[in-house]
């Protein structure tokens, strides 16, 4: 497997940990087909969709810079209203493009096969891996002595992402999942190759999660004593104690991590992005399974069945 995904559940009325595997060329065979699925389902639509979405990231920093102009326009009351609605579009469009979709991941592991697509896999890979929307954190350690140093890299960039976005992401209101690709050093043994659930739990985490406030559901990010006095019957509908035990709050809602071959002479690179995770998408495996699915249901009874057909076998 290069491939791992990890949903913690704790808090739930039935506490669990959901664990899904399946072999690596299987996997590799349901990417390639769910890019094609997509491709079919894509339209211009969808495009200008999260163009319009991208537009709250500016509109967020136009009240920013501008906010003594805003709140003698607005009002205090209004202006304070207003710039968290717009925080929370801003960080949902943000982080929503932080992470990669199915056709990157696909173009990194040289998909669809036999298929051109302009670059190799490995300028892809270092398209992802220069992005300043993630967290560049450099190679793994190799030696026992290099994991100080990596964990200071983990340290370093964090405070460079938040220099970079803190304007925006700070306070997270919305919920984040980890999505970590890693390309090892081709010089790495086999015997130290790390475990991708590893990497997240002893590498990322711990610095992640502090720094940037990450909570672990995202009913942490409801305020249910305001949503009391403007809304009492939707509040109710929560339930007299609508969050998670206080202990579990710390933390990501999921994580998945992507494992790329080493390529020779090139260097390794571990690179993390804060995926916005409030509408419901799921992993990237959950995503690939959906569309596959749904590009199922909509091909015609004929087209779906062509084990049915019969060809004239002539005499």
């Amino acid at each position: 497997m290069d491939q791992a995904d990890l949903r913690h559940l704790e808090g739930n009325d039935r506490p669990n940990m959901r664990i899904e595997a399946r072999p690596f060329a299987a996997m590799l065979d349901d990417l390639e087909l769910a890019g094609v699925a997509l491709q079919a389902a894509e339209s211009m639509e969808s495009h200008h969709e999260r163009e319009r979405e991208d537009e709250w990231v500016d509109t967020f920093r136009d009240l920013v810079r501008d906010e003594k102009g805003q709140r003698k326009a607005l009002g205090d009351k209004m202006y304070d209203a207003y710039r968290e609605l717009v925080r929370w579009s801003a960080q949902r469009a943000l982080l929503g493009r932080s992470g990669v979709d199915i056709p990157v991941l696909g173009w990194m592991y040289g998909l669809p096969r036999g298929f051109p697509t302009g670059f190799d896999k490995t300028m892809w890979a270092g398209l992802v891996g220069d992005s300043k929307l993630r967290l560049q954190v450099g190679e793994l350690p190799i030696a026992t002595g290099e994991k100080l140093a990596f964990k200071q890299r983990v340290s370093d960039e964090i405070a460079a992402f938040k220099k970079r976005w803190d304007w925006v992401i700070n306070p997270l209101v919305i919920a984040v999942a980890l999505e970590v690709v890693v390309r090892p050093n081709p010089k790495t043994p086999p015997a130290v190759l790390h475990d991708l659930d590893n990497i997240v739990r002893d590498y990322l985490i711990p610095g992640i999660v502090p720094a940037f406030g990450t909570v672990s559901d995202q009913r942490w990010t409801i305020d249910f004593a305001e949503l009391r006095e403007s809304d009492p019957k939707l509040a109710d509908a929560w339930g007299s104690n609508p969050t998670p035990p206080a202990g579990t709050r710390n933390g990501v809602t999921r994580y998945e991590v992507w494992r790329l071959p080493a390529v020779e002479g090139e260097p390794g690179f571990v690179s993390v992005a804060l995926v916005a995770d409030i509408d419901a998408k799921g992993d990237l495996m959950q995503q690939m399974d959906e569309h596959i699915s749904d590009w199922r249901d909509n091909l015609s009874d004929d087209s779906r069945r062509p084990w049915q057909r019969r060809r004239p076998t002539g005499r």
